[in-house]
């Protein structure tokens, strides 16, 4: 006499038990150990004047993806590579743009923009 069992052994019908449903170990500690390791680099965007200029663009020069927004103080945060320097691009319609070049050490400390400068 033949049976119907399902994959894993189990007889047709069978209820799975909870062991048999549980969810995938999470990945090894090695993975994050491979994965990039980021920095948030903080900073105030100032138009020329030295008042705070909101609504700034911010990103990493050619990834324009990665683009923040400064908020209505000026400031943004931004994550960046933890172990290389970063080139940014400030951009605000009607103020101008600026390049500033962060080297990985510097990425600590909030940063001060002006732009056209």
């Amino acid at each position: 006499m033949l049976r119907a069992c399902r994959a894993g052994g189990q007889k047709a019908g069978t209820p799975k038990s909870a062991a048999s449903l549980a969810t995938p170990a999470a990945a090894p500690p090695v993975a994050e150990a491979l994965a990039p390791q980021t920095v948030q680099l903080k900073g105030i965007v100032l138009k020329a004047d030295g008042q705070p200029c909101a609504g700034a663009s911010v990103y990493p020069a050619g990834a324009p993806r990665q683009l923040v927004v400064t908020d209505a103080k000026g400031t943004f945060t931004l994550p960046v590579p933890a172990s290389m320097p970063v080139s940014l691009r400030v951009e605000y319609f009607g103020e101008g743009s600026s390049r500033v070049e962060v080297p990985a050490k510097a990425a600590t400390e909030p940063l001060h923009i002006t732009l056209g400068q």
